[in-house]
Order: C-alpha cells, then sequence, then structure tokens
C-alpha cells in the first residue's frame, strides 16, 4: 500500500516480496525468526497502483504459477489483522520513535502464501484477481 502525505493509504498494488534468507530451509524456522534475522528481503516487485475505491482488501486471493503449474495461493485475510493491520503497525511503530513515513512511501504487508521455495531461470506470475497480477522471472 501506498501512503500519502498525510500519512494515509492512497493506492494499493499487487506486490511479490523477493526473499534470499541466509537460511537453507524455511520451513524449519518460524516466520518471526526470519524478520528478527532482518536479512531476508531482497527485493519487491510491485504491479500498478489502483485505488482503494474498488477493491475489498481483506478479499483479496492470489495465486502464484510457475510457468503454468499453481505453486502456492492464498487470501489476504490470512494476513495479522489484516493487510490495514501492517500499514497500522507500520505507522504507529515509526511514530514512536519520532519518524514519519513519507509521501509515496510503499509499505509490503506481508505474505498470505507463506514463503514459497523458487528456482532460478524460472518465469513466475503473481495473479491477484481484481488488484492485477504481477509477472517476474528469476536467473538470467
Amino acid at each position: 500500500m501506498r501512503i500519502d502525505a498525510d500519512g494515509k493509504v492512497d493506492a494499493v498494488a499487487p506486490a511479490i516480496e523477493l526473499v534470499n534468507a541466509r537460511f537453507t530451509d524455511t520451513s524449519r524456522v518460524s516466520g518471526p525468526s526470519i524478520i528478527a534475522d532482518n536479512s531476508a528481503g531482497c527485493g519487491v516487485i510491485i504491479g500498478d497502483p489502483r485505488t482503494l475505491a474498488d477493491i475489498d482488501l481483506d478479499a483479496v486471493t492470489m495465486v502464484l504459477r510457475e510457468g503454468d503449474a499453481e505453486i502456492a495461493s492464498g487470501v489476504s485475510s490470512a494476513l495479522a489483522d489484516g493487510p490495514h493491520g501492517s500499514v497500522d503497525w507500520m505507522l504507529a511503530h515509526e511514530a514512536t520513535r519520532g519518524r514519519s513515513v513519507g509521501d509515496g512511501t510503499w509499505i509490503i504487508t506481508g505474505t498470505c502464501t507463506g514463503l514459497t521455495p523458487t528456482k532460478w531461470n524460472a518465469e513466475y506470475s503473481a495473479d491477484f484477481g481484481d488488484l492485477g497480477t504481477v509477472n517476474f522471472a528469476l536467473g538470467g
């Protein structure tokens, strides 16, 4: 979600966070441990922004495909406190430190599928239904 100058969400977009955790098997490590490690995120792919008016953020479904094969799926309601909960937490966290979140800042709200292993030299598509699709390739 994108934050405006007043600290409010002014747009949403489909997004995929690329993870490069130092753990070789993330299925054996808890989510909080990966977050506390503070080294897992290595990039984000953000799709076309949309206004909030026509999107029910608590009901966004996502299907991740490698080529034509579905490898993960989920719904945004699986996020702790929903998508807005992540934004509210981030804004409150920064406020307790005397900082604001700048106009145009994107906040990634979390995963509705969990960490999904991917392969080098493969193409992926993350379909977020009415929100849009993000396509990406890993490797050369």
